[in-house]
């Protein structure tokens, strides 16, 4: 706030207490952790995506398919055998409008050949523990 001869007098300054959220956003981060521990240590692979298909996360594939990790954006669309393409890609997009649990079985590209797969999905939480 200035003086009559426009030199500060006072200064306005607000404080907001953010340790709520920070402490929420810690908790967050350990969680992260431990989800990327756990889907990194099953020899499974697992995913998880947007609502519009593209990849939040996704394990470690490298050591199963021999994929850089810049390939494997790229693997889903590569890896369904031809004859099973459409049946996946059609199960995916279901999911992506209703959300339903979905399981399918298809056979993925490993390295020079196709290997059977059980593919499951299910909707997040919206509750912790809570399905």
């Amino acid at each position: 706030m200035p003086d009559p001869d426009g030199h500060p007098t006072s200064r306005l300054v607000l404080l907001t207490d953010v340790s709520y959220r920070k402490k929420i956003e810690d908790a967050l981060r350990e969680g992260e952790k431990e989800f990327h521990s756990l889907a990194e240590a099953m020899p499974q692979i697992v995913w998880v995506t947007r609502p519009d298909a593209g990849y939040l996360y996704q394990s470690a594939m490298a050591g199963l398919y021999g994929l850089t990790p810049e390939e494997t954006s790229a693997w889903l669309e590569q890896a369904f055998h031809p004859d099973d393409q459409q049946r996946a890609w059609e199960a995916g997009k279901t999911r992506r409008k209703t959300a339903p649990d979905y399981s399918l079985e298809s056979r993925l590209r490993r390295a020079i050949v196709y290997r059977w797969f059980l593919i499951r999905g299910a909707p997040p939480m919206t509750k912790p523990g809570h399905p």
